[in-house]
């Protein structure tokens, strides 16, 4: 059975009294209307639908356009008749006998809409938007920052979202290689007040998923400032995902701490229709930060890799292995603290299983990552 086209589905309401009286749609093809209440008859109220583009509706709902202009000058002239159906949650529409709105049908001159900038983003790039101000001492009077300071912030950022995106990933069951980053994001911009930066995904709708993982990730970044302004609990959610995500959030908040630079973070999708803010102060951070360093257990992943050396410092305590089950080499050094040495172990005969903390941290400038391998115990002929 074939899926009926001439159905909308409600997104967002814009004025409500009673019963919905504007509000935005899509329809089966994930194109955007307005829909405004032009008549109550015994059904219930009929609305005109118009087919709007992502950058008009950006107007609209960023209070740069009226509804009236909107209605009153279309894009394209393909206005539609809907009422909502008996599961009041879709509406089916026919096409109107006309190319123009009805002048009784027009909406009165200066009825703006409460502008959600980032929503309006949302919708205009059909992907997942964030800004993030940087309270700066340098933009108190322009919008501007050091490039070694933004730099390093991008780089954290990014760092953060990849491995939050790994743990919705992991959440869903969708499987993503350890050196595989799953999503792509751009900065297309930058706006004023504290210095903003606009973040958006490279690609657009849900290609390979990514954006679904990516809005994921804005939201657990968002859940965690939230929790930051109490430290204990902040760090409660840290032990729970605590390694990779867990130091890259910490690196991030020792960031806000260090440069004496309140976040704020806002993030929308195409599909929330309203932006999420939240807020992570300095003194929050600092306090965070200064409880975190106190707990080295938050920071490392345990990694078991099994298989035969192929290079071995005694010297330096340092050591490189050809895992089995991946077929790939790494290396890595004795943690200090083991009392273990690399004297007499055997190169490329014997197989032993190497139980290690592995550390990720960031090159700034570079926003590369290096990743360091400690182990603390070895097993052999496993």
């Amino acid at each position: 059975m074939g899926v009926a086209m001439n159905l909308l589905t409600p997104r967002l309401n814009l004025l409500f009294y009673d019963y919905p009286q504007v509000f935005t749609a899509k329809d089966k093809v994930d194109c955007y209307y307005v829909c405004m209440v032009v008549e109550e008859l015994e059904s219930g109220p009929l609305y005109l639908a118009l087919q709007i583009s992502n950058k008009r509706l950006r107007g609209l709902l960023s209070g740069a356009l009226d509804l009236r202009a909107i209605y009153q000058f279309p894009e394209i002239s393909l206005f539609r008749l809907a009422e909502f159906q008996e599961d009041g949650e879709t509406l089916a529409f026919t096409g109107a006998a006309y190319d123009m709105c009805p002048v009784e049908y027009l909406p009165d001159e200066g009825l703006y809409f409460d502008g959600d900038e980032i929503a309006g983003e949302a919708l205009e790039h059909n992907s997942p938007v964030s800004h993030i101000g940087l309270s700066v001492k340098e933009a108190e009077k322009n919008a501007q920052i050091g490039i070694a300071k933004l730099s390093e912030f991008l780089a954290l950022y990014q760092n953060v979202l990849k491995h939050l995106a790994r743990i919705a990933a992991k959440e869903i069951k969708c499987k993503i290689n350890r050196k595989e980053t799953p999503f792509n994001v751009d900065v297309y911009g930058f706006s004023h007040g504290s210095f903003t930066v606009h973040v958006k995904s490279s690609y657009q709708c849900d290609l390979f998923g990514d954006n679904a993982l990516l809005a994921a990730a804005y939201s657990k970044l968002n859940g965690f400032i939230e929790l930051a302004e109490s430290p204990e609990s902040a760090v409660i959610e840290l032990q729970k995902i605590k390694g990779h995500a867990a130091n890259s959030i910490i690196k991030l908040v020792e960031f806000v701490d260090s440069q004496c630079c309140p976040l704020t973070h806002s993030w929308a999708s195409p599909s929330t229709g309203r932006s999420e803010k939240r807020d992570l102060s300095v003194s929050s951070a600092k306090a965070l930060a200064e409880l975190c360093r106190q707990r080295n257990d938050l920071f490392d992943e345990e990694i078991v890799l099994e298989g035969s050396i192929v290079r071995a410092n005694e010297e330096a305590n340092t050591w490189k292995m050809t895992n089995l089950r991946d077929g790939k080499r790494y290396s890595g050094e004795v943690d200090p603290d083991s009392g273990l040495s690399m004297t007499g172990v055997i190169i490329g005969k014997e197989i032993y299983r190497f139980y290690c903390r592995e550390r990720v941290e960031v090159v700034l400038g570079t926003g590369q990552e290096v990743t360091r391998l400690r182990v603390y115990k070895i097993e052999k002929n496993v």
